[in-house]
């Protein structure tokens, strides 16, 4: 008898609590209860107690738990403290397999090929004209030539597109594969 008057008298703090982090006054619990506010404050002073059907609707309205609502603040923090553990290590394994597969297609022939096919087609590739030399478009940031004519490379101005400023230097992908492995 005395356990469950003690799960009881922590009902009135828990809820208080709940009321307070959900920003309600207890006007605005008694309404979306369908009781009187003086009835919220009987509950929250444990001079009575709701019934089941109330307290049905009380842990809806905050979406607590039986531990948020009867349980002691030793007794809520150690399940906040495992639902925190359970969602870290759901993060923690969402992270490891996004990190497999990226390791899959960095090791994976065929990605590369396709890299490589890709540095290609966004590289700017020369021209040879009849002596065997190199001729380059100047182009402009869009990719676009600026004149109707071709250049030595020796005359452009040093060019790179996005993605061969990209290929050059380090990826944010590759320093967090450094940092993992």
């Amino acid at each position: 008898m005395t356990e469950n008057y003690f799960f009881i008298q922590n009902l009135a703090g828990n809820l208080t609590r709940l009321r307070k982090e959900k920003g309600m006054k207890q006007e605005d619990l008694a309404k979306a209860i369908g009781v009187t506010k003086n009835s919220i404050s009987n509950i929250e002073k444990q001079r009575s107690f709701p019934t089941l059907a109330n307290l049905d609707k009380m842990a809806r309205i905050f979406s607590a738990t039986p531990n948020q609502l009867f349980g002691t603040s030793q007794e809520i923090e150690l399940e906040r403290a495992v639902y925190s553990t359970d969602e870290y290590s759901e993060r923690v394994k969402e992270t490891l397999s996004n990190l497999r597969t990226i390791e899959h297609f960095l090791s994976d022939d065929s990605f590369e090929e396709q890299i490589n096919k890709v540095t290609y087609l966004t590289t700017r590739q020369p021209i040879i004209d009849g002596d065997g030399s190199a001729l380059y478009w100047q182009l402009d940031a869009q990719g676009n030539p600026v004149k109707e004519r071709f250049y030595r490379e020796e005359q452009l101005p040093r060019m790179q597109g996005n993605f061969e400023l990209a290929r050059e230097s380090e990826t944010p992908l590759e320093k967090l594969m450094k940092d993992v492995v």
